[in-house]
């Protein structure tokens, strides 16, 4: 069963995380840790890279920045008058999912496709350009951020998802 999360979603979680100041600060809140949300990432990431060249390296940090904002972006699909609840004693269970399915699995369950590439498009894009790398190195950077966010993203809607363990 779809969720069903279109555009209209996407663009006030979109907001809502764009606003923050930090996006450590607002994983924070959530009651992730950031240290541990970015220890975390580069193991995802170090797995996606395992065939990658060392121009992909470039930039890893960024990397956690696209996980963090399809993280949050993820959690703030549903719409919600307050902040979640305490979501750090729920991460690795929802990651370790996230892995298990698949991120492409669980974010077709919930979101409109189309709506999805787009954000991946801009994101991916934005933070693979902002290296500042030759054009042919920036395509498979923005590749691995767009894994990173999807991955993200995933994650976030299995955080929020009615049933997860507490």
């Amino acid at each position: 069963m779809s969720t069903g999360y279109t555009e209209a979603d996407f663009a006030r979680a979109v907001e809502i995380v764009g606003t923050a100041r930090s996006l450590s600060a607002i994983v924070e809140a959530l009651g992730i840790e950031w240290e541990y949300l970015v220890w975390q990432v580069l193991g995802v990431a170090e797995e996606l890279l395992v065939h990658a060249t060392d121009a992909l390296w470039d930039g890893l940090t960024n990397g956690a920045e696209a996980f963090a904002a399809g993280l949050l972006i993820g959690v703030y699909l549903p719409e919600r008058r307050e902040q979640p609840a305490d979501l750090g004693l729920r991460f690795s269970w929802a990651l370790d999912e996230v892995c298990e399915r698949g991120r492409s699995a669980i974010i077709a369950e919930h979101c409109d496709p189309a709506t999805v590439a787009v954000l991946e498009q801009v994101y991916g894009s934005a933070l693979a350009e902002s290296l500042k790398l030759p054009e042919k190195r920036v395509i498979g950077v923005r590749s691995v951020f767009t894994r990173l966010l999807e991955t993200g993203l995933a994650t976030g809607l299995v955080l929020t998802r009615d049933g997860s363990p507490a």
